[in-house]
């Protein structure tokens, strides 16, 4: 009786494990970019992307900017993010991007996580919700 409801509970936490987290790799193209940390998916939920290893990052609002200079920057990540399409996104966690999005990772066409190449265009900051319009 025992190992029989051993076996049961192993078999519950896996079946939650796969429910929480599914790798599925998806084509990405440059028609599918949103903005710089969302991907739209025509058969499935958006993708908010994040880091490898679940690291978080947040790049400028295309979709009602708070200022007329984050409308700027957000247009600037998007056309980066465009720019090094096509690429993969890996699914870490499905329903776990807010909104009904799925959580993932794009690489880029150079195999790279695109999160490297905005931080270091000053289009992301390591944030879920950065300040983009120097407001408190």
């Amino acid at each position: 009786m025992l190992t029989r409801l051993a076996i049961i509970a192993l078999l519950a936490l896996t079946a939650c494990d796969d429910a929480d987290t599914d790798h599925d790799t998806i084509r990405v193209t440059a028609d599918m970019i949103v903005d710089g940390d969302t991907v739209r998916i025509a058969d499935g939920p958006n993708i908010r992307l994040t880091g490898e290893g679940n690291d978080p990052f947040d790049t400028p609002e295309t979709y009602k900017p708070g200022c007329t200079e984050e409308a700027q920057l957000g247009a600037q990540a998007s056309a980066l993010l465009r720019s090094l399409m096509p690429g993969e996104a890996q699914i870490i966690r499905r329903g776990g991007g807010g909104f009904g999005r799925d959580l993932g990772v794009l690489y880029g066409n150079d195999g790279e996580d695109v999160k490297v190449a905005l931080l270091a265009a000053g289009l992301a900051r390591e944030s879920m919700n950065a300040d983009w319009c120097g407001g408190s």
